[in-house]
């Protein structure tokens, strides 16, 4: 099976960037799983080849985890379930990530939802194969710990976006998240090719669509962000990474400035 080229988020041009205030992250994001897949094809695994609609579902939350899912193509949204019947938005995934719970031995179960949030092409590769790999050539186990490392590094900057308490900040932070895996940089500023509704970046943030939409409006006041053909666009990146820092240590101030009685009641 071929292995495809990934999407690369380029370094933006004309933007006057300082110091890549987004630390966009052209060769990062991705290529860990796309040489994972490569070491695994080495290896004599076999894997299926499938595409998805957009809204089409490759597995539930509590589904069996069976196999190792890479997305080539595409973009893929895991979710969980909780009180209520609601809806939180745990990752968004870019172009050569992997997902999937997969335990070695014993039986794993899926802790999310994987919906394709636009057209996507998806490798999976069944757990028995992944484990005659990993019997077989010991480096693809080494491989696989790193991807680990990776995948807690994804949900510590996800868990970071829900800290602040006002969405505005929550969004300053998931812009940049957002810039990397979906990000490319064109004349009018650095265009987010995801297309995301009001009600899906508040599912993201732990946030209310009204909320969501106010903060809009007020990072489109101050020059942040812009909406082109129903595509965000980030204007000015430092300004954007200014307001998340200094808001987050403005709440922080607070804080420590309220009565002990009042934080811990």
């Amino acid at each position: 099976m071929a292995v495809f080229s990934p999407t690369v988020v380029r370094q933006p041009r004309s933007h006057d960037l300082i110091d890549d205030p987004l630390e966009v992250r052209g060769a990062g994001i991705g290529f860990d799983g796309r040489e994972i897949l490569g070491l695994l094809h080495e290896a004599g695994a076999a894997t299926v080849e499938r595409r998805y609609t957009r809204g089409e579902v490759m597995f539930g939350e509590g589904d069996p985890g069976d196999a190792l899912y890479v997305l080539t193509e595409g973009a893929v949204k895991l979710s969980g379930g909780y009180h209520g019947g609601k809806e939180v938005t745990l990752m968004l995934l870019g172009p050569w990530e992997f997902f999937g719970d997969l335990a070695m031995g014993r039986r794993a179960y899926q802790h999310a939802r994987a919906e394709a949030m636009t057209d996507c092409r998806v490798s999976k590769v069944p757990r028995v194969f992944v484990e005659r790999a990993l019997r077989t050539h010991p480096e693809i186990a080494l491989k696989l710990m790193d991807l680990l490392r990776m995948e807690l590094v994804r949900h510590r900057e996800m868990a970071a976006c829900l800290r602040p308490h006002k969405a505005e900040v929550k969004l300053a932070r998931l812009l940049p998240l957002l810039v990397q895996r979906f990000g490319e940089p064109q004349d009018v500023g650095l265009v987010i090719q995801l297309r995301l509704t009001q009600e899906e970046l508040a599912k993201i943030i732990s946030s209310t669509r009204e909320s969501v939409g106010y903060a809009l409006a007020g990072l489109r006041r101050r020059g942040v962000l812009a909406l082109v053909a129903g595509r965000m666009v980030i204007l000015d990146p430092a300004a954007l990474k200014r307001l998340a820092a200094e808001t987050v240590r403005n709440e922080q101030h607070q804080l420590q400035l309220r009565p002990l009685a009042d934080v811990y009641p």
